[in-house]
């Protein structure tokens, strides 16, 4: 099944595409949720060092008017103006890692994919969408950066500790050798007193 992992990234592309099809169901029927229940505030969560889309969606396709940006904290992510990306209005820091799909938005596709995740990327961040002479609409969605979990690897059957008790062991050997010598001379000795006595 397609959404059965539990993998992030398989998740929020799942996620997206829930969404997508959503929109879809929603054109053909004329029921369904609304464009603000479809892009009401989720939480998207994501890896350190990965990627993450946070979905957002228009009801049409028309660009001429249009304003969108990406925001979080008063520092602006991504920006269309004019049809066409406006990475001057960008912050630095989220300088080629954002990517929002220009011929997406023709079918109202406003989705961003945050790159090269960080910690303090986690937060909550708006997608504001604007059109000449309208009030602009504006939608939240949570993003939670994790760590990576930890993988513990096998230890090593010869740790530090062991090594230093093998060495112990060596130890150990050369004095045994060395109480061996001691009966050597004892009975080398003998045989010198006596071979004397006889001579």
């Amino acid at each position: 099944m397609l959404c059965s992992s539990f993998n992030l990234l398989k998740i929020n592309k799942c996620l997206v595409a829930y969404l997508v099809l959503m929109i879809i169901h929603a054109r053909k029927n004329n029921t369904g949720p609304t464009l603000a229940q479809i892009n009401e505030a989720v939480e998207i969560t994501g890896l350190m060092g990965g990627n993450a889309t946070l979905p957002c969606y228009m009801e049409d396709g028309e660009t001429n008017g249009l304003m969108v940006y990406w925001q979080t904290r008063d520092l602006t992510a991504w920006v269309f103006r004019k049809n066409k990306y406006e990475w001057k209005h960008v912050h630095p820091s989220f300088h080629s890692r954002v990517e929002v799909s220009i011929p997406g938005i023709s079918s109202g596709n406003l989705s961003m994919n945050l790159q090269q995740l960080e910690l303090n990327d986690t937060g909550e961040y708006e997608c504001v969408i604007t059109r000449d002479g309208q009030p602009a609409d504006t939608f939240s969605i949570k993003l939670k950066v994790m760590e990576p979990e930890v993988v513990m690897e096998p230890i090593n059957p010869i740790t530090r500790n062991d090594s230093s008790a093998i060495n112990a062991g060596l130890g150990t050997g050369r004095r045994e050798r060395y109480f061996l010598l001691i009966p050597i001379g004892l009975l080398l000795g003998a045989l010198f007193v006596i071979f004397k006595k006889i001579i």
